[in-house]
């Protein structure tokens, strides 16, 4: 950019005028009772969607006895027998097909649980 001489002084005093009121409008409609009620909003509609996606989880493992349990780090899926959740052992003696249907299951789960951090 060329500037006449004594220019360039009063374009830099104008940027920095710029920078602070852009600063302040944008400061100020982040703290805006519209921007709280759309946040609101949004905050609301992620709850259903996240709800909704969970519920439809809980219903397939549900009719697939699998068992969805809560962990420190999130969800984890387990097969249920008699109404418990097998252990390492039991499912690695399951027939080699009901343990790939189980895991192809579970996987289709854990996707749709996957889906849930990043409606966020």
């Amino acid at each position: 950019m060329e500037l006449p001489a004594g220019k360039g002084a009063i374009l830099v005093r104008e940027m920095e005028e710029l920078v602070d009121d852009l600063y302040s409008a944008i400061s100020a409609s982040f703290e805006s009772e519209e921007y709280r009620t759309r946040i609101q909003a949004l905050q609301k509609e992620l709850e259903r969607q996240q709800e909704a996606m969970f519920s439809e989880v809980k219903e397939k493992a549900e009719r697939e006895h699998i068992a969805l349990v809560s962990t420190p780090g999130g969800f984890s899926l387990s097969p249920l027998r008699d109404g418990k959740p097998l252990t390492t052992e039991e499912f690695q003696k399951l027939a080699e097909e009901e343990r790939k249907q189980i895991e192809r299951l579970q996987d289709e789960m854990a996707a749709q649980l996957h889906k849930l951090p990043k409606l966020q």
